[in-house]
């Protein structure tokens, strides 16, 4: 019995996790979504959490794919990049190279880029909020991440805040009560 309520548990989450990335890429009348192009490559340490492997595995692309869909990010660049002290300037540059070659094949515009981003440093707030590890060892490395993508401090404080709300059980969507003090948050989040 036990068993089958954690299985209930990680399947709702599973659908909670779809819902709200439907909604983020602007998705939420059905169809499929797209993963995330790019993630830290750290968010591999804590995927012997459930709910982290459940983000991991539905919404982000691994190195292979990473590397299939750049033709230029090999896994070697990315474990270099994992140890490096300046991980995430590195990090940006790899992401850049592969985000250049989608805009090059006319498959990524600038648009979708920035949808992603912004959905990747959500998804990585939300991890840092369900994985006390992963928040106790990793959160200034999210933070200078968001920085990396021309984040600042209110934009920072709207994806917390809407990680926040997520999490106390509300649904994003346009008519929702979350408060977004930024024009890129009230647009991302309430599609306004």
């Amino acid at each position: 019995m036990a068993e089958i309520k954690e299985d209930m548990k990680i399947t709702k989450f599973k659908i909670m996790i779809e819902e709200i990335h439907k909604y983020l890429q602007g998705r939420n009348n059905g169809g499929s979504y797209n993963l995330l192009s790019y993630y830290p490559p750290f968010i591999d340490k804590y995927i012997g959490n459930e709910y982290v492997q459940v983000i991991r595995k539905q919404l982000m692309c691994t190195p292979a794919e990473i590397r299939e869909s750049s033709g230029k990010v090999l896994r070697n660049e990315l474990e270099y990049i994992h140890t490096a002290t300046t991980l995430y300037r590195k990090l940006i540059c790899v992401i850049n190279r592969s985000i250049n070659n989608k805009l090059s094949g006319n498959s990524l515009s600038k648009a979708e880029f920035e949808r992603d981003s912004y959905a990747l440093v959500f998804w990585l707030f939300f991890l840092a909020a369900i994985d006390e590890e992963l928040y106790n060892n990793e959160l200034s490395s999210i933070i200078d991440f968001a920085y990396c993508l021309k984040f600042d401090e209110p934009m920072i404080r709207d994806w917390c805040n809407a990680v926040k709300y997520v999490l106390e059980g509300n649904h994003l969507n346009e008519n929702c009560d979350l408060q977004c003090t930024t024009e890129v948050g009230k647009k991302f989040f309430l599609h306004q």
